[in-house]
């Protein structure tokens, strides 16, 4: 049975014999994480107290570990990413192979299960990050849902503004589909895999009375399996955060240099002015230049806080934890939990950083710049349209 596991990935155990148990009714897209568990109190037939005692129970933890995680491999190979190139017939299993199992020789059977241990581990990667473009989706991800893709995200904020500033239940998807394939075509995403871009889509998030299209617009990013073990559900919701918070931001940069435009065109205007040409007026408008000045140097304070929260988050958190991961793929990443696990650090580390969790959640002072600046934006129209 543990020669089948190992070589095979076949699990025939009838009477709950094997240390390792499967539910049959976990779905092919859970398989990794859910399917597979071990029996702590059930340890493989060569292990005994005396070897336990002889050779330290923490390697044999580890070889355990390791015969959990290259028959779990094989099945995910083999199920979930439909390749059979590792799985060994039952004939193709040699005598040799069985005898390491039977005798306590320590040092053979650690060898013999370290060799298929990293054989199954190394496959799997390859074939995540070939077949299934494992980093073509990290780094869509990176471009569309962190915004690391500028040109795309400007073309859209430039197309969404006026629609997004309607009531909810206003916006139409095919209306927000079709500005959204405009910005791909509009930006460098163009020359991106089509395959990539097909996954990337619009979503309308639940709307309460009052919302505005703002409040309820996201971009969103479709995952299958196999890489839905890597991007798992509470992965994509964390994505679906970070990117709320960060096109909000965007927002706030976006209307604030509209209205700083604005004023600045008004300014002029008042600029011009003279008593000749307005005798009766140019009093009363030489009496609110110090507060138009004083709101001109308020919206450049608050454009200036918000570039700076926007390059902390793009280049201090983003690029950062970003360049973290990439080095962990590609000199330490070993199986696909160290895959798992490493992509789970990245995006705590980016919302942690980023103050957007636990006790550090300090969005709603970030974001509260939003209240400021509706007023002001009110006001700012009103004193543009006066003439």
């Amino acid at each position: 049975m543990l020669q089948r596991w190992i070589y095979e990935g076949e699990l025939e155990d009838p009477y709950n014999e094997f240390f390792v148990a499967c539910d049959v009714s976990v779905q092919e897209e859970e398989l990794w994480l859910r399917k597979y568990s071990m029996r702590e109190d059930m340890l493989p037939s060569f292990i005994g107290k005396a070897l336990a005692q002889k050779v330290g129970m923490l390697l044999i933890l580890a070889i355990i570990v390791y015969i959990f995680s290259i028959g779990k491999s094989l099945n995910f190979i083999r199920y979930s990413c439909h390749d059979d190139t590792l799985v060994s017939k039952p004939g193709d299993i040699v005598s040799d192979r069985l005898q390491v199992f039977q005798y306590g020789d320590i040092v053979t059977v650690e060898s013999s299960i370290d060799a298929a241990y990293i054989a199954t581990s190394r496959r799997l990667l390859d074939l995540l990050s070939g077949k299934y473009k494992l980093m073509d989706h990290f780094g869509a991800l990176k471009r569309y849902l962190l915004l690391g893709q500028g040109d795309f995200i400007q073309y859209l904020m430039d197309s969404l503004g006026e629609g997004l500033n309607k009531p909810a239940n206003t916006l139409f998807r095919h209306n927000l589909t079709g500005t959204l394939e405009s910005a791909v075509r509009a930006s460098n995403a163009q020359y991106d895999d089509p395959e990539i871009l097909g996954r990337l889509d619009v979503r309308l998030l639940e709307i309460s009375p009052g919302d505005l299209g703002w409040d309820v617009f996201t971009l969103d990013y479709h995952v299958d399996s196999p890489i839905n073990t890597v991007f798992t559900p509470q992965a994509m919701h964390q994505y679906l955060k970070l990117f709320n918070f960060l096109w909000r931001l965007k927002r706030v940069e976006h209307t604030l240099s509209a209205s700083w435009r604005r004023m600045v065109t008004s300014g002029r205007k008042f600029g011009i002015i003279s008593d000749r040409m307005f005798p009766i007026r140019y009093d009363k408008i030489v009496e609110i230049v110090p507060d138009l000045h004083q709101t001109r140097i308020v919206v450049s304070e608050m454009i200036h806080f918000v570039y700076q929260l926007q390059y902390y988050y793009l280049f201090e958190v983003l690029e950062c934890s970003w360049d973290e991961l990439i080095n962990f793929i590609q000199n330490k990443c070993i199986d696909l939990n160290s895959l798992i696990d490493a992509h789970s650090r990245y995006l705590n580390g980016i919302t942690d950083k980023g103050f957007l969790v636990g006790s550090k959640n300090q969005v709603s002072a970030h974001l509260g710049i939003i209240d400021l600046w509706e007023d002001l934006e009110l006001q700012s129209q009103k004193w543009s349209s006066t003439k």
